[in-house]
């Protein structure tokens, strides 16, 4: 059985489908061995500080689709681009 195979025999027993909420990805995280921590951090946040090449595919999918979302494009400019207003 390949990883896709387990992981879609996993999703169907445990009726995940489309990833809709974080719920589901954290039901994944937590099948794979992740959980919460006594310092705060959610099994998801923990599954992502070890693995910096999950954060790179979330960085990425988010640079995919931020010029498809205008309010996050209008958001990120807003951070990087100086306020004209307080130099007049």
């Amino acid at each position: 059985m390949n990883a896709n195979d387990i992981i879609n025999q996993w999703e169907e027993q445990n009726r995940v489908y489309h990833y809709e909420n974080v719920k589901d990805l954290e039901k994944l995280v937590n099948a794979i061995g992740y959980h919460s921590d006594p310092y705060g951090n959610d099994a998801i946040a923990n599954f992502l500080g070890d693995n910096p090449g999950a954060l790179e595919a979330v960085r990425n999918w988010i640079a995919e689709y931020i010029g498809k979302v205008p309010e996050w494009r209008d958001s990120i400019k807003d951070e990087i681009e100086p306020d004209n207003d307080e130099n007049d």
